[in-house]
């Protein structure tokens, strides 16, 4: 299926947010065997973003507030988790992404 713009911008969105906000390694819809969250996971991955755990400064999961922000937030999350509603699961390109250099490379 080819991607699709607007899901290459949300995602570079998405992305970017994740960078501002010091994730550095995020899972959309994809397992990855380096996020512990992905180890521990024992539903499907799909609907599901993981990271490596960052709070903010109120103590609550950076991601919660990423999700939110984005409007993609669906049912609940842990501390490095969150689910996404359709429209998320529609627009953010699913992968596993590292941040390297100050640059996202999809690692698959």
């Amino acid at each position: 299926m080819e991607t699709t713009k607007k899901a290459k911008r949300f995602t570079e969105k998405f992305l970017n947010l994740c960078k501002d906000r010091g994730i550095k390694r995020v899972a959309i819809e994809t397992y990855d065997g380096k996020l512990k969250t992905c180890r521990r996971w024992p539903f499907e991955y799909v609907g599901s973003i993981f990271t490596n755990k960052i709070d903010d400064e109120d103590g609550w999961p950076v991601i919660w507030g990423i999700v939110k922000d984005l409007k993609i937030s669906i049912g609940c999350g842990n501390d490095a988790q969150h689910n996404i509603n359709s429209f998320g699961s529609k627009n953010l390109i699913n992968g596993v992404y590292k941040l390297k250099n100050n640059e996202w490379i999809k690692e698959k």
